[in-house]
């Protein structure tokens, strides 16, 4: 057994964008931000066990909006996915989530509904990191704000 414990964090839009604004390419995934798992620490995406949509434990929300006068949503696809330190996926199935930004976009406002976002049991150790992605599936480029945009995700950690 183990000789830590679990616990619940919450990422926020400043935790998962990594720059004021992040051009996005039409049809392919761009990094949008990381979250490296430091010498002390680990990490897993998600919080509780999976349950019915108004009984989830975790949950997950985002709103990428775009850089405009007047914030546009993205149309695209948000991944997650687990990276070693040298850019490498890390195990058999590496992407945590692949998911429509319009699906993130429910519940704002409203934890029951938002998307459930379940613990996966993997926890990632030091250096390596969770890689946030949005593939552009508009017909021209986008660019993903910072500042517009909102992102409330929940994971577990452990300090080690």
């Amino acid at each position: 057994m183990a000789d830590y414990r679990l616990y619940r964090d919450t990422l926020n839009t400043e935790d998962v964008i990594g720059a004021a604004t992040v051009a996005l390419v039409p049809g392919q995934y761009v990094t949008v931000g990381e979250l490296v798992v430091k010498a002390d620490e680990l990490v897993g995406m998600g919080y509780g066990s999976f349950k019915a949509q108004d009984q989830a434990d975790g949950r997950i929300f985002a709103d990428f909006e775009d850089n405009s006068g007047t914030p546009v949503a993205i149309d695209g696809k948000f991944r997650i996915i687990m990276l070693s330190s040298q850019n490498i996926p890390v195990g058999a199935s590496p992407v945590i989530l692949d998911v429509d930004c319009a699906a993130l976009r429910a519940g704002n406002g409203s934890r029951p509904g938002q998307i459930p976002f379940n613990f996966n049991d993997i926890l990632l150790s030091k250096d390596k990191k969770f890689c946030f992605q949005i593939m552009n599936t508009a017909a021209s480029a986008q660019t993903v704000s910072k500042a517009n945009s909102s992102v409330l995700m929940d994971i577990t950690r452990a300090l080690i």
